[in-house]
Protein backbone atom coordinates (compact mmCIF):
# COMPACT_ATOMS: atom_id res chain seq x y z
CA UNK A 1 0.00 0.00 0.00
CA UNK A 2 3.13 2.36 0.67
CA UNK A 3 4.36 1.74 -3.13
CA UNK A 4 0.70 2.22 -3.95
CA UNK A 5 0.06 5.12 -1.80
CA UNK A 6 3.68 6.30 -3.20
CA UNK A 7 2.40 6.11 -6.91
CA UNK A 8 -0.70 8.01 -6.13
CA UNK A 9 1.47 10.55 -4.50
CA UNK A 10 3.74 10.48 -7.70
CA UNK A 11 0.85 10.80 -9.51
CA UNK A 12 -0.82 13.52 -7.97
CA UNK A 13 2.27 15.40 -7.98
CA UNK A 14 2.97 14.92 -11.53
CA UNK A 15 -0.43 16.21 -12.01
CA UNK A 16 0.31 19.13 -9.54
CA UNK A 17 3.72 19.67 -11.93
CA UNK A 18 0.88 19.37 -14.86
CA UNK A 19 -1.12 22.40 -13.44
CA UNK A 20 1.83 24.53 -12.29
CA UNK A 21 3.38 23.77 -15.97
CA UNK A 22 0.49 25.07 -17.63
CA UNK A 23 -0.13 27.80 -15.14
CA UNK A 24 3.26 28.80 -15.77
CA UNK A 25 2.79 28.50 -19.42
CA UNK A 26 -0.48 31.24 -18.71
CA UNK A 27 1.54 32.92 -16.65
CA UNK A 28 4.67 33.04 -19.20
CA UNK A 29 1.97 34.14 -22.27
CA UNK A 30 0.72 36.62 -20.11
CA UNK A 31 4.51 37.88 -19.21
CA UNK A 32 4.87 37.79 -22.96
CA UNK A 33 2.46 40.15 -23.34
CA UNK A 34 2.53 42.27 -21.16
CA UNK A 35 6.46 42.66 -22.37
CA UNK A 36 4.90 43.18 -26.01
CA UNK A 37 2.55 45.62 -24.65
CA UNK A 38 5.63 47.23 -22.55
CA UNK A 39 7.95 47.18 -25.51
CA UNK A 40 5.16 48.50 -27.92
CA UNK A 41 4.74 51.29 -25.63
CA UNK A 42 8.24 51.57 -24.65
CA UNK A 43 9.12 52.09 -28.74
CA UNK A 44 5.91 54.21 -28.94
CA UNK A 45 7.42 56.44 -26.23
CA UNK A 46 10.84 56.45 -27.87
CA UNK A 47 8.66 57.49 -31.35
CA UNK A 48 7.54 60.30 -29.45
CA UNK A 49 10.03 61.38 -27.18
CA UNK A 50 12.41 61.76 -30.91
CA UNK A 51 9.49 63.24 -32.42
CA UNK A 52 8.97 65.99 -29.14
CA UNK A 53 13.15 65.98 -29.36
CA UNK A 54 13.18 66.90 -33.14
CA UNK A 55 10.37 69.33 -32.29
CA UNK A 56 12.44 70.76 -29.50
CA UNK A 57 15.23 71.31 -31.73
CA UNK A 58 13.75 73.19 -34.60
CA UNK A 59 12.06 75.69 -31.58
CA UNK A 60 15.18 75.78 -30.09
CA UNK A 61 16.27 76.76 -33.79
CA UNK A 62 13.38 79.32 -34.21
CA UNK A 63 13.98 80.81 -31.23
CA UNK A 64 17.73 81.20 -31.68
CA UNK A 65 16.29 82.70 -35.31
CA UNK A 66 13.63 84.56 -33.21
CA UNK A 67 16.07 86.28 -30.69
CA UNK A 68 18.42 87.18 -33.57
CA UNK A 69 15.32 88.81 -35.47
CA UNK A 70 14.11 90.46 -32.36
CA UNK A 71 18.03 92.00 -31.69
CA UNK A 72 17.41 93.25 -35.25
CA UNK A 73 14.19 94.59 -34.38
CA UNK A 74 15.17 96.46 -31.58
CA UNK A 75 18.36 98.12 -33.11
CA UNK A 76 16.21 98.69 -35.87
CA UNK A 77 13.58 100.23 -32.93
CA UNK A 78 16.91 102.19 -31.73
CA UNK A 79 17.75 104.17 -34.40
CA UNK A 80 14.19 104.74 -35.49
CA UNK A 81 13.63 106.28 -32.13
CA UNK A 82 16.99 107.63 -32.27
CA UNK A 83 15.72 109.26 -36.09
CA UNK A 84 12.35 110.40 -34.54
CA UNK A 85 13.94 111.99 -31.77
CA UNK A 86 16.59 113.67 -34.09
CA UNK A 87 13.33 114.80 -36.58
CA UNK A 88 11.70 116.19 -33.06
CA UNK A 89 14.28 118.30 -32.91
CA UNK A 90 14.37 119.67 -36.48
CA UNK A 91 10.59 120.05 -36.36
CA UNK A 92 10.69 121.92 -33.22
CA UNK A 93 13.71 124.22 -35.06
CA UNK A 94 11.12 124.75 -38.23
CA UNK A 95 8.06 125.17 -35.80
CA UNK A 96 10.65 128.23 -34.11
CA UNK A 97 11.22 129.46 -37.50
CA UNK A 98 7.84 129.03 -38.89
CA UNK A 99 6.47 131.20 -35.78
CA UNK A 100 9.38 133.94 -36.33
CA UNK A 101 8.38 133.79 -40.10
CA UNK A 102 4.44 134.30 -38.93
CA UNK A 103 5.38 136.98 -36.52
CA UNK A 104 7.47 138.76 -39.58
CA UNK A 105 4.76 138.23 -41.87
CA UNK A 106 2.17 140.29 -39.41
CA UNK A 107 4.19 142.82 -39.09
CA UNK A 108 4.60 143.22 -42.97
CA UNK A 109 0.78 142.83 -43.47
CA UNK A 110 0.84 145.63 -40.76
CA UNK A 111 2.81 147.68 -42.47
CA UNK A 112 1.55 146.81 -46.00
CA UNK A 113 -2.05 148.18 -44.05
CA UNK A 114 -0.58 151.51 -43.19
CA UNK A 115 1.11 151.74 -46.48
CA UNK A 116 -1.88 150.84 -48.30
CA UNK A 117 -3.77 153.66 -45.94
CA UNK A 118 -1.30 156.09 -46.24
CA UNK A 119 -1.44 155.48 -50.12
CA UNK A 120 -5.21 155.75 -50.21
CA UNK A 121 -4.76 159.44 -48.26
CA UNK A 122 -1.79 160.31 -50.93
CA UNK A 123 -4.65 158.87 -53.50
CA UNK A 124 -7.08 161.23 -51.65
CA UNK A 125 -4.55 164.19 -51.48
CA UNK A 126 -3.02 163.61 -55.20
CA UNK A 127 -6.97 163.41 -56.36
CA UNK A 128 -7.91 166.70 -54.21
CA UNK A 129 -4.83 168.46 -55.87
CA UNK A 130 -6.24 167.17 -59.56
CA UNK A 131 -9.19 168.75 -58.98
CA UNK A 132 -7.59 172.13 -57.64
CA UNK A 133 -5.12 172.68 -60.76
CA UNK A 134 -8.38 171.47 -62.99
CA UNK A 135 -10.23 174.24 -61.42
CA UNK A 136 -6.82 176.43 -61.33
CA UNK A 137 -6.45 175.44 -65.20
CA UNK A 138 -9.95 176.65 -66.15
CA UNK A 139 -9.82 179.32 -64.07
CA UNK A 140 -6.52 180.38 -66.16
CA UNK A 141 -8.27 179.72 -69.49
CA UNK A 142 -10.74 182.05 -68.72
CA UNK A 143 -8.69 184.45 -67.60
CA UNK A 144 -6.62 183.95 -70.22
CA UNK A 145 -9.71 184.28 -72.63
CA UNK A 146 -11.07 187.15 -71.11
CA UNK A 147 -7.64 188.60 -71.18
CA UNK A 148 -7.37 187.98 -75.42
CA UNK A 149 -10.85 189.97 -75.39
CA UNK A 150 -9.72 192.91 -73.67
CA UNK A 151 -6.48 192.85 -75.32
CA UNK A 152 -8.57 192.67 -78.70
CA UNK A 153 -10.91 195.48 -77.04
CA UNK A 154 -7.61 197.60 -76.91
CA UNK A 155 -6.08 196.95 -79.98
CA UNK A 156 -9.13 197.75 -81.85
CA UNK A 157 -9.39 201.10 -79.47
CA UNK A 158 -6.07 201.87 -80.17
CA UNK A 159 -6.26 201.38 -83.88
CA UNK A 160 -8.69 204.25 -83.21
CA UNK A 161 -11.34 202.84 -85.61
CA UNK A 162 -12.85 200.95 -82.91
CA UNK A 163 -13.87 198.22 -85.25
CA UNK A 164 -12.92 194.88 -85.13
Amino acid sequence: MATAMGGDVVMQMLRELREMQEEARIQDARTDAVIDAVIRQTELILEHSRMHFERTRVLFARSRELSAQTRVLFEQTRVLFDRTDELSRHIGVLSESTDTFRESLEKLADQMQTLARELKGVKSTHGRMLEQVARSLHRLAEAQDSDRQRIHVLELNLDGTGKP
